[in-house]
């Protein structure tokens, strides 16, 4: 089939579904009063003597009966031969009859608007007017003329062309303008009708998906219309017949009397309702429904009643499923905040999705913080490679376990047992990791302190043992000595007696210290003391004895708080400390003694396992040396452990 024709200015042809049903029309009115013209017309003019007309109208009504069975031949065919054959007889009776030519060349000009449009209308008036004016030149037209004037005059001739032109044009344009119109009217309601059939077909398709309908009530008599959706929820039969009042019992009877209430108040006064209640449908299902009203109004009167119809079942049961799954997961993760393990779980990019309660603490987190952010950000190691590590063998092994130190900036670094487990989705896919750690930094350090308490009592067992041993050995050698001082005169002897006597007695001292500390330590004599003034003591000595290349600093507060020891273990305390850091700055440096009141509070006594809450005297000896090494510092309070060579040491110091 050929396309639509075409046409210009806004004055297009319609569909062609309308061109094609007008051409038909044409073609069978043609067909049928051209058949009862013909035949008559063709008598006359073989009467007449006229064998062509009848031979040319005999040619035309049988191509107009050819177009009108031959549709296959397409619109643009049939139209454009139906224009030529009136064309050709309009010529034909210009020619020999002269008196009827102007209606069929008028006819023409129409059929070709009606067919083409009016661009194609004006351009066969103007092939109308071309052949009158050539034909009146030339003298070719039809001797007899229905006026006498016409005939054998030139200006007569013009005339009646130009006025035949004129109403020609005229028609045409009337005709082309009115058609014009007519079709931009029909294309637009075809292409509103399509619009509003997608339209239908979208909203029938998510009433469909969404499981909602429509309803309405037409005032004043409350006529109740119903979507097909609707009756589908309600599960009624496509002719049933809904009204109030049996749509309302469809609703469950404590929920009957909501609807209804909503439905009168929108009704009365236009307030809008949306509600949530349940039905049983006419099959017997129980559903739970949205029902949704507004008012419809025409200036200020409420014409109608129009709403929405939705089966939220599946929507109600999905959100007491998420509902019940929120609140076991709120208790697990109660019960996980109640833990004394810290628990955290971050997914395999790093980012962490869950910590509870006690890791915070622990780590002295904040929760909103911490949450969603990367996992390396927390520093769960002091070494960033055991943390690589560990993750490395959950991924590969699915579990991991062993000891990470966190550094928590003051106090003692935390100590934690780490239990890391891969997590997965229901088709095996890793999804995250869960650590949990257990603090093991006190366990650690009793477990350090009783190991240090072992070593001292087997320490003190050997030491009470020596000096036992010792002090069996100077008691004889005193005595000894008295008696040797008695009746001596030899003044050098005496001295020597003396230096001998003096010795033993600071040995056996020293031994009478080592039994006490063998029998569980060196109490001394306790008494309040300032520290300031033993410190002072203390630097002017070792100011003297040491190198000059070491200087020696004090800073005391000018007034500290009295503590509870013995002045001379005090003074030799820090006589040894001031020895040892000589001995570490071998190239020279500056030795600080400090004194000064410090307060301990719960939060620092709760991340030092080893201080208590309270006021305290801070006695601290620093130097500038080479330092000491973690495994040195961890053995500086073991007895008799020492670094320095045989000879070079404190001794019982």
């Amino acid at each position: 089939m050929d396309g639509a024709p075409g046409g210009h200015a806004g004055l297009r042809p319609g569909p062609l579904e309308w061109r094609l049903a007008f051409i038909d029309a044409v073609l069978k009115a043609c067909l049928i009063l051209g058949g009862i013209v013909c035949v008559p017309s063709v008598i006359l003019a073989v009467r007449a003597g006229y064998l062509l007309v009848a031979i040319g109208d005999t040619v035309a009504i049988t191509a107009i009966a050819v177009l009108y069975h031959h549709k296959r031949l397409g619109y643009r065919v049939r139209a454009g031969a139906m224009n030529v054959v009136l064309y050709l007889l309009g010529l034909m009776l210009l020619l020999f009859i002269g008196p009827i030519s102007q209606i069929y060349l008028l006819g023409f000009s129409l059929m070709v608007t009606l067919t083409f449009g009016l661009r194609m209308g004006l351009a066969s008036t103007a092939l109308n007017t071309l052949t009158l004016a050539v034909m009146g030149y030339l003298g070719v037209i039809a001797p007899t003329m229905v006026l006498p004037i016409w005939t054998g005059s030139t200006t007569s001739w013009i005339v009646v062309s130009l006025n035949f032109v004129m109403v020609n044009v005229a028609l045409v344009l009337a005709l082309g303008i009115v058609l014009g119109n007519l079709e931009l009217g029909i294309r637009r309601i075809a292409t509103a009708r399509a619009s509003l059939q997608r339209s239908e077909a979208l909203l029938e398709m998510g009433s469909r998906v969404g499981r909602f309908g429509a309803w309405s009530v037409a005032l004043p008599g409350l006529q109740l219309t119903w979507s097909r959706e609707t009756r589908e929820l309600h599960e009624v039969d496509d002719d049933y017949v809904p009204t109030v009042d049996t749509a309302v019992a469809f609703y469950v009877p404590e929920d009957r009397a909501r609807i209804a209430a909503a439905i009168e108040r929108c009704v009365s006064d236009g307030t809008p309702f949306d509600l949530e209640l349940e039905i049983t449908t006419a099959r017997g299902r129980r559903r739970a429904v949205q029902a949704i009203g507004e008012p419809l109004r025409q200036g200020a009167v409420i014409v109608a009643v129009q709403g929405a119809f939705q089966d939220i079942t599946e929507r109600q049961a999905a959100e007491r499923a998420r509902k019940a799954t929120s609140e076991r997961l709120l208790e697990q993760a109660a019960l996980l905040d109640k833990a004394q393990d810290a628990i955290f779980v971050y997914a395999l990019d790093g980012r962490v999705c869950y910590v509870n309660a006690h890791a915070a603490t622990l780590y002295g987190w904040n929760l909103d913080s911490v949450l969603g952010a990367n996992v390396s950000e927390l520093a769960l190691a002091r070494d960033p490679a055991v943390l690589a590590r560990a993750q490395a063998a959950v991924l590969r092994d699915g579990v991991w376990s062993g000891e990470l130190e966190h550094s928590r900036g003051i106090g003692a670094p935390l100590l934690v047992e780490g239990r890391w487990s891969l997590l997965e989705q229901t088709d095996g896919t890793p999804s995250g990791i869960l650590a949990i750690h257990t603090d093991v930094t006190e366990r650690r350090r009793l477990e350090q302190q009783n190991l240090r308490a072992q070593r001292l009592e087997s320490i003190g067992t050997l030491a009470g043992g020596i000096a036992h041993d010792l002090n069996n050995l100077l008691t004889p050698i005193l005595t000894s000595i008295t008696f040797l001082r008695d009746g001596e005169t030899d003044v050098q002897k005496v001295e020597d007696l003396d230096i001998l006597e003096q010795c033993s007695r600071r040995g056996a001292d020293m031994i009478r210290q080592l039994l006490m500390f063998a029998r569980g330590g060196v109490e001394g004599r306790r008494a309040p003391i300032q520290l300031g003034p033993i410190v002072q003591d203390v630097s002017k000595l070792v100011r003297d004895t040491l190198p000059k290349s070491i200087v020696v600093a004090t800073e005391t507060a000018s007034t500290t708080w009295p503590v509870s020891a013995d002045s001379t273990q005090m003074h030799q305390l820090v006589m040894n400390l001031c020895v040892n850091a000589r001995d570490a700055m071998p190239d020279g440096g500056t030795v600080t003694v400090v004194v000064e009141n410090v307060v301990i509070d719960e939060v620092y006594a709760g991340m030092n396992v080893d201080a208590k809450p309270g006021r305290y005297v801070l006695l601290r000896v620093e130097d500038t040396g080479m330092g000491m090494s973690q495994a040195i510092q961890d053995r500086i309070f073991e007895p008799f452990f020492t670094t320095k060579e045989v000879g070079k040491g404190t001794g019982l110091g």
